[in-house]
């Protein structure tokens, strides 16, 4: 009966440790100039689960023992991080212009790349919007581009 009880105690033991959970958090910042990015997907690696900073960069993830980070965001190069027995993971995250490319979006929100379209393409450049100086977005664009109307 004791080696019994001593066998669902030890049982119980390492059940529990398997199951262990650790708090991990952090503040994600720009490597360039240190501003904080907000919207950044943090995800536990071979999961589905994870989390996005907030506003101000920092995130909060509930982890299992022995997991690993994976920090993407557009316009920046992933990271995979172990979080080993790190309650506190800051990042920084570096620029990765090469990863942007033109794409087109048609109708019923198809992405298509511009040279792979059969028809002519407008498009505003981004500087043309700080020459116009115009205080919203919907007035830079009037009259930029032929049948669109703001």
């Amino acid at each position: 009966m004791k080696k019994l009880l001593l066998f669902f105690l030890v049982m119980t033991a390492l059940v529990s440790y398997g199951w262990a959970q650790q708090v991990v958090s952090g503040t994600v910042k720009s490597a360039e100039d240190g501003v904080t990015l907000p919207g950044v997907a943090i995800v536990i690696v071979g999961t589905t689960q994870g989390t996005v900073s907030d506003g101000e960069g920092n995130y909060r993830l509930e982890v299992p023992a022995g997991a690993r980070l994976k920090f993407s965001y557009v316009g920046y190069q992933s990271q995979e991080i172990d979080v080993g027995s790190q309650s506190v993971i800051n990042i920084s995250m570096v620029a990765d212009v090469t990863q942007l490319s033109e794409i087109v979006v048609t109708a019923l929100s198809v992405e298509r790349d511009t040279k792979a379209l059969g028809y002519a393409v407008s498009s505003v450049q981004g500087d043309k919007f700080t020459q116009a100086r115009e205080n919203n977005l919907a007035n830079a664009l009037e009259g930029r581009i032929a049948g669109v109307n703001v």
